[in-house]
């Protein structure tokens, strides 16, 4: 199926408001189809002017064409190219299938992160709300006093481009006005009484002064001064935007050591690896090693067998060599981690810790000197809540000893559980509750979890911080020197600018002198000449006429450079007030959210079951961040030797590959709503298996055309530009209808919703690129006024 050939979009950039008739859309071909299958056509003309007559003569209309092959094509060649097809297909299918598994990935760490965030939020009272729309509303003061600064800044550039223009002007009319040379009258034969007018030294036409001439050339060597320290000034803002960017990096850094979600990970991770050396200094197995499914786990037995001793109740109990804090919580912990057969979440340590964990981290911000007091009552009850949970467990196995119970049960972490294994843990709850029960036992094992939690904790965090801490006060110093040694390129700027206001003042003032001068030499040569000899002197123009045209450019020029200089220095100064505000906003903002978490938690440590439940959460998060980063190394890799599959490099060369990767498939949609503004259309594949599909598909459909058999049959370039000569209107800018979506596009039309429009079709040309025809160059088609615009 074909469309008419119409001239290139990328040719004419229409322009936004123009009054440009509505363009048709691309139209189906009415002769012989083929039974289904997309348009190949050319895309419509954008309105643009003479530019655009020559490519549309050159265009004509391509009649309809039938799919079936011509009688010589076929053959080796052909069945190459559906190999490459084929082969490139299939890699591009396992590629869009690792990127719908990301996809999927990212979705549900984005919707477990509003989950989280909503539970955060749950129970806020009348004065957490408060809090809440005051961080709400610092944080929209905040970003319009970012927007205003950008305002501020193109003002600020628009008015030194002024400057600079004006300067560069100036300097030029005043190297070319030079005095014009004068003209001496004829002398007359005969001699004769110098009239008044002529001896008048008021009638002779007035001329730069040297006192302006040297004010002139000073303000010209002062401008070009000032160029030199304001690019001294550029330079020294850049070393200071570094030595800033350093230190911002440090601070940074600086918090990222007392972030919970990462010294809490690592506390498990050495919690879990201290206690499994332990219990193998013991001879006991490990408890993060589990044995397979399937296979006998003895570790709970094991470890009951080796703490614990029966009472003369029958409960069990801590033998006495094991009752000293950290013993105890080792124990208590090791049989914890094997409480399901098969399995090991995670640490005992880092069950205990809740889900709030601010304190620890302002304590730790500060040395950690309290971190026992801070820590020891949030363990007391989440150790006491857990407990509680066992007794619930318990109880309700006890309730359903003689139930029928379903054969399998599903956790909330997503995996099964038998009926045999729930009454195991249940029995094994039943131990654990044993150990802890008496109330000295219970306070040894709670105190070794404190030792423990605030030494890994102070291990990790501490050190680090104390590092973070020396390189911020480097980059801090670093900082300050950086100031110190760039303050005179700032003070030789200030002082150039100070030095060309002067000279500009003194060369105004002998500019306004000189005129007032000009304007009384009239006045001087009222008297009238009286004598026929005296009429019969010639009387001749002494200065040339351009200089008042130059000067009056002269002094419009330097009205303009004050004026510039003035909005300049306006702009730098809105900028630095802007700053500040920008810096008290930032303070207002991080006091807000402080007042808001402080009250947050306050209010949480009341809510029953919250803690939990958020550490449950924020677990979730955690697993589906490390595996959407697993996804997307995977992902990376894949692309990586997607591009340079053979298959695909057959197909398409890679300079066209590489840039529609990097225009048609990267950009986000502010970038593309961006790039339409300027270019007036911009489109997007949704992913790079769409692009490759999108390839595959014009392959097939040219390879099914009997114009384009000898373009695909060309071993030469020459072969290929005989034949591409031979294609009604070439082998570039064919448009190609996929007959499904294959990206999003935006256009520069009055659509004040910037809402994207799937896109069905391709742009693409062909090209002889190291002894193949592919297709050159790609991007998916906007057609011009044919996206959807607001009513």
């Amino acid at each position: 199926m074909t469309g008419p050939i119409r001239s290139n979009p990328s040719s004419q950039t229409p322009r936004a408001g123009s009054s440009a008739p509505q363009q048709p859309p691309v139209a189906r071909g009415t002769g012989q189809s083929s039974p289904g299958g997309p348009a190949l056509g050319r895309p419509p003309a954008r309105p643009s002017g003479p530019a655009a007559g020559a490519s549309s003569m050159r265009r004509a209309t391509l009649p309809p064409t039938t799919r079936a092959l011509s009688a010589g094509a076929s053959s080796s060649s052909g069945s190459a190219a559906a190999s490459h097809r084929t082969q490139l297909g299939q890699a591009a299918q396992r590629l869009g299938e690792l990127e719908q598994r990301r996809a999927a990935l990212a979705a549900r760490l984005d919707e477990a992160k509003e989950v989280r965030q909503t539970h955060t939020s749950k129970g806020n009272n009348a004065e957490l709300r408060k809090l809440q729309d005051r961080v709400q509303h610092a944080a929209g003061q905040l970003q319009r006093l970012r927007e205003d600064r950008a305002v501020q800044l193109g003002k600020l550039e628009k008015a030194e481009r002024l400057l600079e223009s004006c300067e560069r002007s100036l300097q030029a009319l005043s190297l070319d006005d030079t005095p014009a040379p004068r003209r001496e009258a004829p002398e007359t034969a005969v001699p004769s009484r110098p009239t008044s007018v002529e001896a008048s030294p008021e009638t002779q036409a007035p001329r730069i002064s040297p006192e302006e001439a040297a004010a002139q050339k000073r303000v010209g060597q002062l401008t070009d001064g000032l160029k030199r320290a304001r690019a001294d000034m550029e330079s020294a803002k850049q070393v200071l935007a570094e030595a800033r960017k350093d230190v911002e990096k440090a601070k940074a850094l600086a918090e990222a050591v007392v972030d919970p979600d990462i010294y809490t990970e690592r506390a498990d991770r050495l919690a879990t690896a201290g206690l499994g050396n332990y219990l193998r200094s013991l001879g006991l197995p490990a408890v993060d090693q589990p044995p397979p499914r399937g296979q006998p786990d003895t570790r709970f037995d094991a470890y009951v067998e080796h703490f614990t001793e029966l009472g003369a109740d029958g409960s069990r109990t801590l033998k006495a060599a094991f009752q000293e804090p950290r013993e105890a919580f080792a124990a208590f912990s090791a049989m914890h981690g094997a409480m399901q057969a098969n399995t090991y979440t995670q640490s005992l340590l880092n069950r205990l810790l809740p889900a709030d964990v601010t304190a620890i981290s302002v304590s730790l911000r500060h040395g950690g000197q309290d971190l026992e007091a801070i820590v020891r009552p949030m363990l007391v009850d989440t150790f006491h809540e857990d407990m509680r949970m066992s007794q619930g467990l318990v109880e309700s196995a006890d309730r359903t000893a003689n139930a029928m119970l379903p054969r399998r049960s599903q956790l909330s972490t997503g995996s099964s559980i038998t009926r045999t294994e729930i009454r195991a843990v249940a029995e094994r709850n039943r131990v654990m509750l044993q150990v802890q029960q008496m109330p000295m036992h219970r306070a040894t094992i709670i105190s070794g979890a404190v030792h423990q939690t605030c030494d890994l904790l102070r291990g990790i965090v501490l050190p680090d911080r104390a590092r973070a801490l020396e390189e911020v006060a480097a980059a801090t110093a670093r900082l300050d020197e950086a100031k110190a040694s760039q303050r005179p390129a700032f003070q030789r700027s200030i002082d150039a600018e100070r030095e060309l206001g002067a000279a500009r003042e003194e060369l105004r003032a002998l500019v306004d002198q000189r005129r007032e001068q000009e304007a009384t030499a009239p006045k001087a040569a009222a008297p009238t000449r009286t004598g026929r000899s005296e009429a019969a002197i010639p009387q001749v123009e002494i200065a040339s006429s351009s200089s008042g045209d130059a000067e009056a450019r002269q002094l419009k020029l330097r009205g303009d450079i004050t004026k510039h200089t003035e909005s300049a220095e306006e702009a730098r100064k809105g900028l630095e007030q802007l700053d500040a505000d920008i810096a008290r906003a930032v303070l207002d903002l991080r006091r807000a959210e402080d007042q808001f978490e402080t009250a947050d938690n306050a209010q949480a440590r009341g809510r029953a079951g919250a803690r939990r439940q958020h550490a449950e959460q924020r677990q979730e998060v955690g697993r589906l961040r490390r595996e959407l980063d697993e996804v997307d190394a995977e992902l990376a890799q894949a692309r990586t030797a997607f591009d340079r599959n053979p298959a695909r490099q057959a197909l398409m060369s890679d300079r066209a590959w590489d840039r529609a990767v990097e225009r048609h498939v990267e950009p986000d949609d502010a970038s593309l709503r961006a790039r339409a503004r300027h270019t007036g259309y911009a489109g997007a594949y949704a992913s790079r298996s769409d692009m490759a599909r999108a390839v595959t598909e014009i392959h097939e459909e040219i390879s099914q055309r009997p114009e384009f058999q000898a373009v695909l049959a060309a071993r030469t370039r020459v072969d290929f530009e005989r034949a591409a000569a031979a294609v009604p209107g070439g082998v570039t800018d064919l448009v190609h209808d996929h007959g499904r979506e294959v990206g999003r596009g935006f256009s520069n039309d009055l659509d004040q919703t910037e809402r994207p429009t799937s896109l069905t079709q391709s742009n693409f040309s062909l090209q002889f690129v190291q002894g193949r025809v592919v297709v050159s160059h790609l991007y998916p088609y906007v057609p011009h006024r044919q996206l959807t615009t607001a009513t």
